[in-house]
């Protein structure tokens, strides 16, 4: 039978309802399905009682009584912190402490003590801050990126005057006055330990690494004394906090995932960091600051799931301990070249940094390996009179195993050198470079391996 005009144009008109149909309850069923699996997600979280936001993170940290929060009186240690003006400013801040060998110059040894004493109140209620045994500074993290931590860069600070003051004393022979210096230095990173952002653990672990260069530096000038010996061993941290790292990303996690239902306005400060900041509190996951448009794209909730599925691994893997959980490294480069090709911006911006943090956090463990492995050293050489010829002779009497490298889980290498020792550990690009020492100021530049390494020569 032959078809009308009409109904030729009827079953155009379908067939093109059809076409422009389909598509869209295709979008609508994928949609769907990413809401949902979004949604299933942070159930998941909040059923494990993980925070999933920078207001779930305030309520997340255990209370502390004042009483016993070393953190407040930390802060009024920073009250009393003073700083020189005019052309000294200046050259505090450029200050770079000499290699293991290379002694304090005259001009550098003024410039410190002045620093020291001007400072010495500081350092005195400091003191007294860390013999409480709990810690809590008060942050309030619903702000997210521009949550304010300004005892960071104090406690730092301050553990650099500590760090000064313990230069000078071995510089100057007082290696009883050196030790109550140096290991206040952990103590003070001990007050970061239950703030479990990435910058707070970024800053804990710069003032340990500031504190095993300083213990290098008082083992290349003298022998130690059983006392020095034990007072340093009790303030090293008492376990290597397998947890920590993957406590940090956790938070972090909590802190960021907002921003992936945020405004324009609250995004864009993250993809051009010269923009103004923007008052991000009360940024929630339910705050719907986004526009309804961008939000039924699936634009930035697809960039949510990746960013979800890649710290749902990493987190899975940094639990491990070393070497297992540089894994998560992997994965999370990979997580990022991912996110990069999907144009998964906000993912894009942020799994990179995440990769650093690792290798930071398996080089802080190195270094508490290497110095606790240099006690046990010191130990045998004061009962022996000589440094071991392997780190086998330091099994039992002075370490219970055989230290390993956080890099790769073989022993760590050692060297028996003419008047003193190295210990090593290959570091992240996994490579034995002979013990090769980076230089203190090593510049950005600079692409050559180095191992970390504690080196005796005295």
């Amino acid at each position: 039978m032959k078809k009308t005009g009409k109904q030729i144009l009827v079953r155009l008109g379908l067939i093109a309802l059809c076409l422009i149909a389909t598509p869209i309850i295709l979008f609508l069923i994928w949609r769907i399905r990413l809401a949902n699996e979004v949604n299933s997600r942070l159930a998941t979280i909040r059923a494990a009682g993980l925070p999933t936001s920078g207001a779930e993170v305030n309520s997340h940290h255990p209370p502390v009584v004042d009483t016993e929060n070393s953190a407040l009186v930390m802060t009024q240690a920073f009250a009393l912190m003073i700083e020189f003006t005019g052309q000294r400013s200046n050259e505090i801040a450029q200050f770079e402490m000499p290699s293991r060998l290379q002694p304090l110059t005259d001009k550098q040894v003024a410039l410190l003590a002045d620093y020291v004493l001007m400072n010495s109140n500081a350092l005195v209620k400091a003191e007294s801050a860390l013999t409480l045994t709990e810690s809590h500074y008060p942050v309030n993290f619903s702000a997210a990126l521009y949550a304010l931590f300004p005892h960071l860069q104090k406690l730092r600070n301050l553990a650099q005057i500590e760090e000064f003051r313990s230069a000078l004393a071995i510089h100057n022979g007082q290696f009883t006055e050196a030790t109550e210096a140096l290991v206040n230095m952990p103590k003070m990173a001990a007050t970061l330990d239950e703030e479990s952002t990435v910058i707070a653990q970024l800053v804990r672990a710069r003032i340990l690494e500031m504190t095993f260069r300083l213990f290098e530096r008082r083992a290349n000038t003298s022998n130690f004394d059983a006392n020095e010996l034990t007072a340093f061993a009790a303030a090293l941290p008492v376990s290597e906090r397998t947890n920590a790292l993957a406590k940090s990303l956790v938070w972090d996690r909590a802190l960021l995932m907002p921003y992936f239902r945020g405004s324009w306005s609250q995004i864009s400060p993250i993809l051009n960091p010269s923009a103004a900041p923007v008052d991000a509190a009360d940024l929630t996951l339910e705050s719907g600051h986004q526009s309804m448009f961008i939000r039924a794209s699936g634009f930035y909730e697809r960039d949510l799931l990746l960013y979800m599925h890649a710290m749902e691994t990493n987190i899975a893997r940094a639990v491990l301990p070393p070497p297992q959980c540089l894994t998560a490294k992997q994965s999370n480069d990979r997580a990022a070249e991912v996110a990069r090709q999907r144009l998964c911006i906000l993912s894009a911006v942020f799994l990179p940094s995440y990769s650093k943090i690792i290798d930071r956090s398996v080089e802080n463990t190195a270094r508490m390996r290497l110095a606790n492995a240099a006690i046990a050293i010191e130990r045998f050489h004061m009962a022996n009179g000589r440094f071991p010829r392997s780190l086998a002779e330091i099994i039992p009497n002075y370490a219970q195993i055989t230290p390993t490298d956080p890099f790769n889980g073989e022993p760590l290498r050692y060297k028996s050198l003419d008047n003193g020792y190295q210990i090593y550990s290959v570091g992240k690009d996994g490579g034995d470079d002979g013990g090769r020492e980076k230089p203190p100021s090593k510049k950005a530049t600079d692409q050559t391996p180095y191992d970390i390494t504690f080196t005796v020569e005295r």
